[in-house]
């Protein structure tokens, strides 16, 4: 009798440190590694610089009271998701990635998939209400357009241009980009002939619409189900026939792989009504 209560107690005891550390692993801070966070001073330094360069006279527009300030409504996302960025470099290196390994790393992405709905709203209601009162500012804009003309020939025009020349998804964008738009000016000039009120009007309803699906994403708890989906969606496709991620080699054993498990109906609800209600009030 008393082994059996042993027994028990040493059963109960190991369900309660399961659970601890299941906890602990959900609370982790990516910027617990003192080697990740290291950069987070310089990094908020050149931020600050480049604040003052392209946001010019408006002090509506702080990053520190938005972002970098202890309490700053941005601080612990820009914190975990520069901390992430450190690991990741570290995590995926720079050569192919293999779908085992994106899998891997699906609990990591999910975790800051849950802080972006603790704290996301707030951060972009804050960085929205900022720049609108920028915006109501005499010459803000033209001062605007001006800065970022000088701040992308200055700071920007070299990285943009060494992305390009990448063979991946971002460096084909950039390429594109940088062929068809050669100046701040002619954004400007593009964005006066043709959004007009109509446009705007548009624009602020698919806004709605979208931070509406995104509301419902979270508060239905479904980066969990996303994020349990997508791990065994790239475990299905971890195979010899889909040896790497690699957008330009995914037809074929990639395809097919991801395809039987879109047949079986894996893709939760939740997701796939906020698609399916964004892309509509997107359209409409």
């Amino acid at each position: 009798y008393i082994l059996n209560l042993i027994e028990a107690a040493k059963f109960f005891t190991m369900k309660v440190l399961v659970v601890l550390a299941i906890i602990a692993a959900a609370s982790a801070s990516f910027c617990d590694n003192a080697m990740y966070r290291a950069g987070i001073g310089a990094a908020k330094a050149q931020a600050l610089i480049g604040e003052r360069t392209v946001i010019g006279h408006c002090t509506s527009f702080s990053l520190n009271s938005l972002v970098f300030d202890s309490d700053a409504p941005c601080n612990i996302l820009f914190e975990e998701g520069y901390c992430y960025g450190k690991y990741a470099k570290d995590y995926y290196g720079s050569g192919s990635v293999s779908y085992g390994k994106v899998a891997d790393d699906v609990d990591n992405i999910a975790k800051l998939g849950n802080l972006a709905c603790e704290h996301g709203r707030a951060c972009f209601e804050a960085v929205r209400d900022a720049l609108e009162a920028c915006i109501e500012e005499d010459d803000f804009l033209d001062e605007l357009y001006t800065n970022l003309e000088t701040a992308y020939t200055a700071y920007g025009q070299k990285a943009v241009e060494e992305i390009a020349s990448q063979k991946t998804i971002l460096g084909e964008l950039a390429a594109f980009g940088i062929s068809r738009i050669h100046s701040v000016q002619q954004v400007r000039e593009f964005i006066e002939t043709h959004v007009t009120e109509g446009v705007m009007a548009d624009a602020a309803s698919a806004s709605q619409a979208v931070q509406k699906a995104a509301a419902e994403f979270c508060d239905s708890g479904c980066v969990d189900q996303t994020a349990a989906f997508a791990k065994l969606l790239f475990i299905a496709m971890d195979d010899s026939t889909c040896p790497a991620v690699d957008h330009k080699n995914f037809c074929g054993g990639c395809q097919k792989r991801a395809g039987s498990v879109m047949e079986t109906g894996a893709i939760p609800c939740c997701l796939k009504k906020v698609i399916e209600d964004a892309a509509e009030g997107v359209t409409m």
